[in-house]
C-alpha cells in the first residue's frame, strides 16, 4: 500500500513513517529536502538520522524552469529574466513546499539574478504543475 502524505517538504510523511513499527515493510521514499528540514523546521517530531536508515540512492532529479506559455510567452532563460525584471513582483514561482530543494534553488536563483518574484509553496509536484498548466502560477523553478 502506498500512502502519500504531501506537504511541508515531505516532513509530514516522514513524521508518520518515523512512528511506524520498524518491521521492514514501511519505507520512506525521500529526497534531499529531508536533510534540509532540520535547519528549516524547529519542531520536527522525528530525527532523520536516528529514526531512519538510508538504503540506496535510486535517482537524481535536476532542477528545471518551466513556464506557462500563455502567461509568460518566452522560450529562453534570458528573455524570461528580462520580462521578470521589467515587471517586478508580477510573477510567481512554485515549489513543492517550504524548505525543499526547489524552494531554496528558487531563492538562490532570485538572489543571484536580482529578480523579484514571489515564492508559492505547494503540497507536492502534482498541485504545483496543475496550477502552472492552468495558469495560476507565473513559472515553476
Amino acid at each position: 500500500m502506498v500512502d502519500i502524505r504531501g506537504g511541508a517538504g515531505g516532513t509530514l510523511g516522514a513524521a508518520v513513517a518515523a512512528k511506524m513499527a520498524p518491521d521492514g515493510y514501511t519505507w520512506l521514499l525521500g529526497a534531499v529536502h529531508h536533510s534540509i528540514a532540520p535547519s528549516m523546521y524547529t519542531n520536527l517530531s522525528y530525527d532523520i538520522t536516528k529514526d531512519f536508515e538510508p538504503i540506496a540512492i535510486i535517482g537524481s532529479v535536476p532542477h528545471v524552469i518551466v513556464v506557462n506559455p500563455n502567461k509568460l510567452p518566452k522560450n529562453d532563460l534570458k528573455s524570461i529574466m528580462e520580462e521578470i525584471r521589467k515587471h517586478p513582483g508580477k510573477y510567481n514561482y512554485a515549489s513543492t513546499g517550504n524548505g525543499t530543494s526547489q524552494h531554496l534553488t528558487g531563492e538562490l536563483f532570485k538572489m543571484q539574478n536580482k529578480l523579484f518574484i514571489t515564492h508559492i509553496p505547494y503540497r507536492g509536484t502534482g498541485p504545483a504543475l496543475q496550477d502552472l498548466v492552468g495558469g495560476s502560477s507565473g513559472y515553476d523553478v
